[in-house]
């Protein structure tokens, strides 16, 4: 195979179907049973093996014969097992895995997807910071050398530093050093040599803090981007070596930010790496604590044939209403509301992405895994669509710190002269004929504090005014907007206080429920 033929199979392998990309974060390791494959693989993929899961990114480094090797993967990654942490379940499960079936949880994973036509990718953290907060997780490498490190624990006592504060991260690896640089390319070298992987994941949202600038609350510098890109540089040169020896590609694809103004400001030039070619799939993750517009970061990927997943979830939603549905029924956790994932997947899709991603999600019983890959399915299916963004909590010049440390959107006070426009984003078109054998019923939810029945409010969407809001239990405003004055994409909702009475309300949530009920039902 010559270096074109590998470059053009490559491309081609970053374009097949990923409905839905799995990232699991090897936990699954240290659960009873996890020293057999059968019972590793029970915990989180067993029951994903017939679902919309196509791909699995694994972060399985503390399952991987290169972690217990004196090779440059163990000097970077190998964390020596404390009481008090995971690691020691951990280190005796992989040593019973391999002692008797002589496989490692790397090796389980490939071959059991590769068996039913899936990808594994090994995901790994970029920069890894646990250790930060949580003693028995502290790097060997860091013990050894401290000057490798950007700042000290004794400094984040001492300032009083608390997560998420960038600068409590005190344990991240400086990237300003060549040798971290290096360890980290060699480390991906050895892996490629070892596995017969699909791709590597370069996460990196754990965590977003390279360069000595991003700790003391500032940007970097472009001497620090380029030193990034440079790095990106090496890997894929590593992985096109390595895939050459092999005769097969080695895809890379990395986590990032889903803003390109955010991901600079801590050193990720990623129209710089869409631009040379140096990844093959766009993840786009969310790390701050509401959900920004992805669609111009896919048409990013897209304008360079590369296909982006952004994580799918339930768009930073907190319940601030209270307690309650309005319907009186308390609200399911968030990792487990199938309403909120079925409506963030659809928006996503109308955005263009090519599938979704999920992160800290590992509840391989729901249905949602057989759910959220198809959005022909998902179109005829009950969902929410939740408000999460506020346009003026994103101001230019923000870092992506400072956005990781804000509480999400704040509530939207109203006055008389209005509000700021609620953006809502809707993934279907409302107003085309529902599935055969079914109604559609639209019902928009607003939650506010401070109202009395003093109040009167008027609605107004996309610039036309809506029927007079019903009050009901709890604060929440209940109206129904026709279908056809939704769209595809953003609907601007405003509230307009006609009669002020006392405190002024705010908006704290707005959720547009969207249910399909059988054709003739009440």
């Amino acid at each position: 195979m010559t270096s074109a033929e590998l470059r053009t199979k490559r491309r081609e392998m970053a374009q097949r179907r990923r409905r839905i990309i799995f990232n699991n974060d090897g936990d699954d390791l240290g659960a009873d049973g996890a020293h057999t494959p059968e019972g590793l693989l029970e915990v989180r993929t067993t029951a994903l093996l017939d679902s919309h899961v196509d791909a699995i990114f694994y972060y399985s480094s503390h399952g991987m014969k290169l972690l217990y090797r004196d090779g440059p993967f163990g000097r970077l990654y190998r964390i020596t097992p404390r009481q008090g942490g995971p690691f020691v379940q951990f280190a005796e499960n992989y040593r019973r895995l391999v002692g008797t079936y002589d496989r490692d949880a790397l090796e389980v994973m490939v071959e059991t997807c590769h068996a039913y036509g899936k990808e594994v990718f090994y995901s790994n953290r970029m920069n890894d910071c646990h250790d930060s907060f949580f003693p028995w997780h502290i790097y060997d490498i860091k013990l050894r050398h401290p000057e490798y490190i950007l700042s000290t624990k004794e400094e984040v006592e001492r300032h009083g530093y608390k997560f998420p504060d960038v600068r409590s991260y005190w344990s991240a690896l400086n990237f300003e050093l060549p040798e971290v640089r290096g360890l980290v390319v060699e480390a991906l070298g050895e892996v490629c040599r070892s596995y017969d992987i699909d791709g590597i994941e370069l996460d990196f949202l754990r965590a977003p803090v390279y360069f000595p600038p991003t700790i003391e609350g500032k940007p970097v510098d472009g001497r620090h981007i380029e030193l990034m890109s440079e790095l990106m540089r090496r890997i894929r040169s590593t992985t096109e070596e390595e895939g050459l020896r092999r005769g097969r590609p080695i895809l890379l694809a990395a986590r990032c930010p889903s803003d390109l103004e955010l991901s600079l400001s801590v050193g990720l030039d990623v129209e710089t790496w869409l631009r040379e070619g140096l990844i093959d799939i766009l993840i786009v993750g969310r790390f701050v604590q509401f959900t920004m517009p992805v669609k111009p970061l896919i048409d990013l990927a897209h304008r360079y044939d590369v296909p982006a997943y952004p994580m799918v979830a339930n768009c930073g939603y907190k319940n601030r209403g209270g307690g309650l549905q309005p319907s009186g029924a308390p609200f399911l956790p968030n990792s487990a509301d199938p309403l909120m994932y079925r409506g963030d997947a659809m928006v996503l899709f109308s955005e263009g992405a090519d599938g979704v991603y999920t992160f800290n999600f590992f509840e391989p019983g729901l249905s949602l895994w057989w759910e959220l890959g198809d959005p022909e399915k998902l179109a005829g299916m009950n969902k929410d669509y939740v408000w999460d963004y506020l346009p003026s909590h994103r101001g230019k010049g923000d870092l992506l710190w400072e956005l990781r440390l804000s509480e999400r959107r704040p509530p939207l006070k109203v006055t008389a002269r209005g509000c700021e426009p609620i953006p809502l984003m809707v993934g279907e078109d409302l107003a085309s004929p529902p599935p055969e054998g079914r109604r559609r019923l639209l019902c928009l939810r607003v939650y506010m504090s401070d109202l009395t029945p003093e109040h009167r409010l008027s609605f107004r969407l996309n610039g036309q005014a809506l029927p007079d809001a019903l009050d009901r239990r709890g604060g929440w405003l209940e109206l129904h907007p026709p279908a056809e004055l939704f769209r595809v994409g953003e609907n601007l909702l405003q509230a307009v206080l006609e009669t002020p009475a006392g405190e002024e309300p705010e908006i704290d949530e707005v959720r547009l429920e969207v249910r399909y009920p059988p054709a003739g039902s009440n």
